[in-house]
């Protein structure tokens, strides 16, 4: 446990959950949530700058919100962008094309970590010496 202040009041507060806001300003940006995610089921595709101005709600918790997939913007919204190569993304840190190259990498390397233990073994197994064993009659 920290001692810690809060970044949107101020306030000095012990983190236990290790987040940058207090137990009071994490209730009303979870209550904004709530808001923003009734909204949204009422006024489908509503766009960034709209949820903004209707809702009363800060940007920075609309870019956090969808960039821990809590929310995703509507098709042609490009209000936010990937952390890996600038493109715009609807949902999450990255765009689609990144995590498909990302979960192809992933893909790669844990098929050559299988591979290289695969011939591990197959070495292991070609360096054994064979014995004698009785056979019984």
């Amino acid at each position: 446990m920290e001692l810690c202040t809060c970044r949107e009041c101020r306030r000095l507060f012990y983190n236990v959950y290790d987040t940058p806001v207090c137990q009071d300003c994490r209730q009303v940006i979870e209550e904004k949530y709530q808001e923003v995610k009734e909204y949204l089921r009422e006024h489908s595709g509503a766009g960034m700058a709209q949820i903004l101005e209707d809702c009363d709600v800060k940007k920075s918790y609309i870019i956090q919100w969808v960039k821990e997939g809590q929310l995703e913007l509507a098709e042609g919204q490009s209000g936010i962008r990937c952390d890996g190569c600038g493109g715009a993304v609807q949902s999450g840190r990255f765009c689609r094309e990144c995590k498909l190259r990302f979960l192809n990498e992933w893909n790669r390397q844990q098929f050559m970590e299988k591979k290289e233990k695969k011939e591990k073994t197959v070495e292991k197994d070609s360096n054994a010496r064979m014995r004698h064993t009785r056979r019984e009659h």
